[in-house]
């Protein structure tokens, strides 16, 4: 079946999905980027976010940036080490208007404008960042040392401490005859996760409460949000997909990893459960998104919000949500040969 033939039909089995489950809000979706023969072939997508309605999306290739506004679509960000240029682009934010990209290799965050034009860069000199997020007006980055992980918030030269905590220790190492060892974090283990509150504070769950924190910009408690109860058992296509993200498929052109793919089949091993958290992400209207499940039959998120009843909802399989923006939402989705595209959703909370 060709590529075109596959994508239709996976467009037609959103449309014709059955009702979702009790208590889950069925999604709506409004538009799909990035499908064959339009402007824009996605390859290797990194993050996306929202201003309004309009919707930027980042790349590893060249160009990096598609910004999506008003029924038009421009693309820039050349490969390069230059001052406006990118070589490992991992996050993009927006600050007002401007949009900000984190680039990992180059340990810079490069700042454009609306049409593309390159503004100007700040360099991250102190760790490694691993993470670039908007709370507020405030620019969040996230610093990595061993186990430790600290965010900070960037005021001109200034790096206050917002957050400090340690990863989970657990660790699996992998190793074969002839082949690369790897030594990679538990498959599934429960890890502290946050995410920014439009406010400026930060959501943060610890990995072992029973509850998810809300923290003002000064680090102070303003409320906890219970978690559900409800665990998802991790499948069998769940653990295929663990040995696929975290297993490299080859190393220059070299697939060296195929002898600790096969062992670790049967070496790791995984929970029966996913844990309580495997992201949070924050609702531009109020309340916190928890994703608890992976994406292999399909991601399940549930909104938290004080005094709110819970809102779930599950996207289809092979997608992965992107970003929550005031109107709509986005998710990766990846056909049966892996090519990349957006897939646009009505936001599950508001109504049409």
């Amino acid at each position: 079946m060709s590529r075109p033939a596959r994508l239709l039909g996976a467009l037609s089995f959103a449309l014709l999905a059955g009702a979702p489950a009790q208590g889950q809000t069925e999604l709506r979706r409004v538009r799909v980027l990035g499908a064959p023969g339009g402007p824009v072939d996605f390859h290797q997508v990194r993050a996306a976010a929202f201003s309004g309605r309009d919707l930027v999306v980042l790349s590893a290739g060249a160009p990096a940036l598609h910004l999506f506004e008003s029924g038009r679509q421009r693309s820039w960000g050349a490969r390069g080490r230059g001052p406006a240029e990118l070589t490992s682009p991992q996050n993009a934010v927006w600050a007002g208007n401007r949009i900000l990209v984190r680039d990992s290799e180059l340990r810079k965050i490069a700042t454009y404008d609306r049409s593309g034009a390159f503004v100007g860069s700040r360099p991250l000199q102190q760790g490694m960042a691993v993470r670039l997020e908007m709370a507020g007006r405030d620019t969040l980055v996230e610093l990595f040392g061993q186990q430790s992980r600290v965010v900070v918030r960037l005021r001109g030269t200034r790096q206050d401490t917002v957050l400090r905590y340690e990863s989970s220790p657990e660790t699996v190492h992998l190793a074969a005859p002839g082949a690369p060892s790897l030594t990679l974090p538990a498959p599934y283990a429960a890890q502290p996760v946050w995410t920014p509150l439009p406010g400026g504070g930060i959501a943060y769950w610890s990995g072992q409460e029973g509850h998810v924190r809300l923290l003002d910009a000064s680090g102070q408690v303003t409320a906890r949000l219970p978690l559900p109860t409800t665990r998802y058992a991790v499948a069998a296509p769940d653990r295929e997909a663990w040995f696929a993200a975290s297993i490299p498929t080859e190393i220059r052109g070299q697939r060296v990893f195929e002898p600790v793919r096969e062992r670790a089949r049967s070496q790791v091993r995984f929970p029966a459960h996913f844990p309580a958290v495997l992201s949070l992400r924050a609702d531009p209207a109020g309340g916190v998104w928890v994703l608890q499940t992976g994406s292999a039959a399909g991601q399940r998120w549930v909104h938290l919000a004080p005094g709110r009843p819970a809102t779930r909802i599950q996207l289809p399989p092979r997608q992965s949500l992107l970003a929550f923006g005031e109107h709509e939402i986005a998710a990766l989705a990846r056909d049966e040969d892996d090519a990349e595209s957006i897939h646009v959703y009505a936001h599950p909370l508001r109504r049409p």
